[in-house]
């Protein structure tokens, strides 16, 4: 039964995310995908994976759809699902950390992790050097 729940509840969540049209994982976003993991992932090990099994598939679809279909920006969006998957990580590993979620995702260690994370700031790198015709 509580998998039943944690799965209805992530899937919902998924489908709130969906609608929202935020580009990059900023500002409140990212505590909102973050929380949903966590929430996700209190209610057992079962729920925490089928919590990064819905994360990753999410970001899959968003490669897709605005790569393929909406023709953004492959880097941006690569860069953005990428960044996306970092608070998604870093709300399993709260919940698995503290047991809770009440008040242990922060916006600030969110935005630290992005900003130190290789890949992102590689990201970033080639962007800044493409706007700049190199």
């Amino acid at each position: 039964m509580d998998q039943e729940i944690a799965v209805r509840g992530f899937v919902l969540g998924i489908l709130y995310r969906l609608d929202l049209r935020v580009i990059g994982c900023r500002l409140w976003f990212c505590i909102y995908q973050s929380g949903a993991n966590c929430d996700g992932a209190t209610l057992g090990e079962v729920q925490a994976k089928w919590s990064m099994a819905f994360s990753i598939a999410k970001e899959l679809k968003d490669l897709l759809v605005k790569i393929f279909v909406s023709k953004q920006d492959a880097l941006k969006v690569i860069q953005d699902c990428w960044q996306d998957w970092l608070a998604d990580k870093y709300g399993l590993e709260q919940a698995l950390k503290h047991g809770s979620c009440s008040e242990k995702i922060k916006q600030e260690e969110i935005d630290d992790i992005i900003k130190n994370d290789i890949w992102n700031r590689i990201f970033e790198e080639i962007i800044r050097r493409r706007s700049q015709g190199f």
